[in-house]
């Protein structure tokens, strides 16, 4: 028994050297040049949105059309059709909760968000980037995305905290899926 364990531990051992075992490769979120619509209205600062979710910038609105660019690590990169600037989301996993491919998939889709369903004052709010009393949660997520994990731990919870920038957060509260009160967002 003890031959056969030192066998296979060399074998093993040759193989690894031999590159055998090679690290599996993930596959590409999609392909450069893909379009794609933003699923919620983001801001980035320096061409950069965090998954901080960082309430700091320039706002890209809810169904922007963009071109994929690449991914690395973890980081996507995009183009803002019909510019050339290179956008990129950097995915903090600690605080979205999410691998790459989970923020890829909660923030690009090949088709613009229906926001047919949400009233007249929803839809101007999502366009905004801005949160009102009376929005729905779903309509919160499409205007400001989503909350930080590390702050937030369920979409389900009645309180959900932001990030204004580095030092600052702010509290979207709800009562039966609708806003009540904004705390500590400066209009």
């Amino acid at each position: 028994a003890l031959l056969f364990c030192l066998l296979a531990s060399t074998v093993d051992s040759l193989a690894q050297k031999k590159g055998f075992y090679r690290k599996k490769s993930t596959p590409k979120l999609a392909q450069s040049g893909d379009t794609f619509f933003i699923q919620f209205s983001m801001f980035h600062e320096k061409n950069q949105h965090i998954t901080t979710n960082y309430r700091r910038g320039s706002l890209i609105p809810i169904n922007t059309k963009v071109h994929y660019v690449s991914e690395k690590k973890n980081t996507i990169y995009f183009k803002v059709h019909g510019g050339d600037r290179k956008i990129n989301v950097v995915n903090v996993k600690d605080y979205s909760g999410e691998d790459l491919s989970g923020v890829f998939k909660r923030t690009f889709s090949r088709k613009p968000v229906d926001l047919s369903g949400y009233t007249n004052s929803e839809q101007k709010n999502i366009k905004r980037g801005t949160v009102t009393m009376g929005m729905s949660k779903a309509a919160v997520i499409c205007a400001i995305g989503y909350p930080p994990k590390h702050r937030t731990s369920s979409l389900k919870l009645n309180q959900w905290r932001y990030w204004k920038h580095r030092f600052g957060t702010f509290v979207v509260m709800f009562e039966t899926d609708k806003v009540t009160k904004v705390v500590g967002l400066d209009k």
